[in-house]
């Protein structure tokens, strides 16, 4: 079944309520109504621990781990969602949705379809209605996306307070808001930041972000064209990383050896090398020659908490990504 999105969402939040009103009533209603752990609810033994199967699967046939949060995440993306036909036959009926005995010897396909039309019926929704996302679910949006757009306009002190204490203390900044600054000097702007695919998993909360990052980058000897080298320039290859050593400790730079290899073959490499080896953004201009613009896209997990009733970002790091083709 592929109902529009907005009468899928109608459906799923219908669904949550009687299903939380049934099974999880004695639990806060704001702690778990939005997380994915609703749908994990089962039975339990005096000492509270699970007998059996999820709720969920032994009741309504939903045996896939996160399917029905993960599909009302992703339908705030998208114009439909395809729900597995018997998942919501199961679910409509549960809701008190019937069809004649005449029809019931329909394919599940045409079952399902009918079962919705009645659901659509008492709940219509609107095509110009929109729903409001989970207070928090926005707030994580809003603060990822505003931490950004802070690094953006040059606004750092406000991007730093928006990360947790935890986070500002970790070892690239060890608590520095300088050093954190000086990371940020070669960047000219942050196009395009789209922050998605927000979820609740206690007490955080996870969410991917997409932003084109426009950077002046500084070229070092010895660092253009490695990520073209084949495995017979082997030699070459080392021949090239002793240049590149050689450049950035002439130029007061540390640790060089214990740079990632694989960092030598980002469009950005020279970024990492010269922030994890020692040297200041200022100093870039004065030891480089001039540098150029360069746009590279970047796909990072953010996590969030809320202390004291506000949204901070707690983690951020980098998605990496695969293809053979």
């Amino acid at each position: 079944m592929r109902p529009k999105s907005l009468a899928f969402r109608k459906f799923y939040e219908v669904f949550r309520e009687q299903f939380y009103i049934d099974y999880c009533s004695e639990k806060p209603r704001e702690e778990i109504i939005h997380s994915p752990e609703l749908w994990e609810t089962g039975k339990f033994d005096k000492n509270n621990r699970i007998i059996g199967k999820p709720i969920l699967v032994e009741k309504f046939g939903v045996n896939k781990h996160g399917y029905l949060y993960r599909l009302y995440r992703n339908a705030f993306n998208s114009h439909y969602t395809t729900i597995k036909d018997v998942y919501a036959i199961n679910i409509l009926e549960y809701l008190g949705f019937r069809i004649a005995d005449v029809e019931n010897e329909v394919d599940e396909a045409r079952k399902a379809d009918l079962l919705f039309k009645q659901f659509e019926a008492k709940y219509p929704v609107a095509e110009t209605e929109q729903f409001d996302e989970p207070e928090e679910i926005r707030a994580v949006r809003n603060t990822v996306r505003e931490f950004y757009e802070f690094i953006t306009v040059k606004q750092l002190k406000q991007a730093w307070n928006l990360l947790t204490p935890e986070f500002q203390n970790r070892e690239i900044w060890e608590g520095n808001y300088e050093r954190f600054a000086d990371g940020y000097v070669t960047t000219r702007a942050l196009r395009n930041i789209a922050v998605f695919n927000v979820e609740q998993k206690n007490p955080y909360y996870i969410c991917k972000l997409f932003y084109e990052d426009e950077m002046a980058i500084y070229p070092v000897k010895g660092l253009n064209g490695l990520e073209d080298m084949t495995v017979d320039e082997l030699d070459e290859f080392i021949r090239r990383v002793g240049i590149i050593r050689k450049d950035i400790e002439s130029k007061g730079g540390n640790s060089f050896d214990k740079v990632p290899l694989n960092k030598l073959f980002n469009p950005a490499a020279i970024e990492y090398i010269w922030y994890e080896c020692g040297l200041t953004g200022e100093s870039l201009s004065k030891l480089f020659p001039k540098p150029k613009p360069v746009v590279v896209w970047r796909l990072y997990e953010c996590t969030c908490i809320f202390i004291s009733g506000k949204c901070y970002i707690n983690d951020i790091s980098p998605v990496k990504t695969y293809s053979i083709r």
